[in-house]
C-alpha cells in the first residue's frame, strides 16, 4: 500500500478473487455484502453454520492470502465505523484501533494559524458524520477534546470548533462538497512566521497594482496567498550533500537489440550516438568538481 498504484492493484486483485469465489462457490452465500480495498463488511440471515462454511471456504480459496473474519450479532467493526443493531436498525458509531496513538499536529509547530484550527473542526465534523446519534456525538466530542489538549491545543479552538459543528445536521454532514476551483492569482511562499508580514504587506497595498493598466488585468482581485512547507529535521538528515559519482568515458549501447558488447556511447553534451548501430539517445551527465 506504500505506493500510489497499491490501493488500486489490491481493488483489482480482491476484486477478482470475489468473482472467482462467487463462481466457485456452491452453498449460501450472504445476502448483504460490501468492500473497501481489502476490509469488507456483509450481513446475512443464514444459519450460522451455514455462515461459517462458507468463511472457512474464502480463507482456504488462496495460497497466499489470509482473510480474518469476525461474526457478531450485536456489533461489528468496520474501518473506523462501529456498527451495532438496536431494535433492528443499524446504529454507527466512530471506533478507534488499539493501535492508534490519537497524534495529531502539536499546536507549537510552525504551521499556519488556519492549519492547526481547521484540524479539530475536521476531526469533529468527521464525528458528526459517523456518529448517528446526536448524544454519542457529544460524548465523542469531549474524548476528541482530550486528544488534542494532549496536544497543546486551547480549549478556546476546541471549544469553537465542536460548537461550530454541533450546528451542523448529520444529513447536511454527508453531503459531499464539490471542488472549488479559483481563478485567483496565487502568491506562493515558503512559510515561515515572519513571512505574515510579507502577506500584510501585499494586501494593504494592492490598490497600487490596480492602478497600473497592466498589473490590474492579472490582479483584478486580492491574491490567494499559498504556502509551501519549510524544509523540516526529516529533510535535513536524510537528504545526503554528497552527490553520486558518475563514471567518465563511453558506457555500453542502451539499444535492447544491439548484442555487440563492443558498442559504445561516445559522451557528448546531451547527445549520444552508438558507433555500431546509429541509435541516438540523449542523456544528462554531471561532473564533478574535481573533474
Amino acid at each position: 500500500m506504500g505506493t500510489k498504484m497499491g490501493p488500486s492493484y489490491a481493488c483489482l486483485f480482491v476484486g477478482y478473487l470475489e468473482w472467482q469465489m462467487v463462481n466457485r462457490y456452491q452453498g449460501p452465500t450472504p445476502e448483504f455484502y460490501y468492500r473497501y480495498i481489502d476490509d469488507g463488511i456483509g450481513i446475512s440471515t443464514m444459519p450460522l453454520d451455514d455462515l461459517k462454511n462458507y468463511i472457512d471456504f474464502v480463507k482456504t480459496f488462496h495460497p497466499s492470502i489470509s482473510f480474518t473474519s469476525e461474526i457478531s450479532t450485536s456489533t461489528v467493526n468496520f474501518l473506523h465505523i462501529k456498527i451495532s443493531i438496536r431494535d433492528r436498525f443499524l446504529h454507527s458509531s466512530v471506533y478507534y484501533k488499539p493501535t492508534d496513538s490519537h497524534t495529531y499536529l502539536t499546536y507549537t509547530s510552525s504551521h499556519p494559524h488556519s492549519c492547526k484550527r481547521s484540524i479539530p473542526f475536521s476531526q469533529m465534523l468527521r464525528l458528526r458524520r459517523l456518529c448517528q446519534d446526536y448524544i454519542d456525538f457529544r460524548e465523542q466530542c469531549l474524548s476528541m477534546r482530550d486528544f488534542f489538549v494532549s496536544c497543546g491545543y486551547p480549549l478556546e479552538v476546541l471549544d469553537d470548533a465542536c460548537n461550530r459543528v454541533s450546528k451542523i445536521s448529520r444529513t447536511d454532514a454527508l453531503i459531499p462538497r464539490p471542488e472549488q476551483s479559483s481563478q485567483r492569482t496565487k502568491l506562493i511562499m515558503t512559510y515561515h512566521p515572519h513571512n505574515l508580514v510579507a502577506r500584510k504587506i501585499v494586501l494593504n497595498n494592492l490598490s497600487i497594482f490596480q492602478t497600473d493598466p497592466d498589473a490590474r488585468e492579472v490582479f483584478d482581485e486580492p491574491p490567494l496567498v499559498v504556502y509551501r512547507r519549510a524544509k523540516n529535521i526529516r529533510d535535513m538528515l536524510v537528504r545526503s550533500r554528497i552527490s553520486a559519482s558518475h563514471d567518465s568515458g563511453t558506457r555500453s549501447c542502451r539499444r535492447l537489440r544491439c548484442q555487440n558488447p563492443f558498442s559504445n556511447l561516445a559522451l557528448g553534451v546531451g547527445l549520444g550516438v552508438s558507433v555500431l548501430t546509429g541509435f541516438r539517445t540523449s542523456f544528462g551527465r554531471s561532473r564533478s568538481r574535481t573533474e
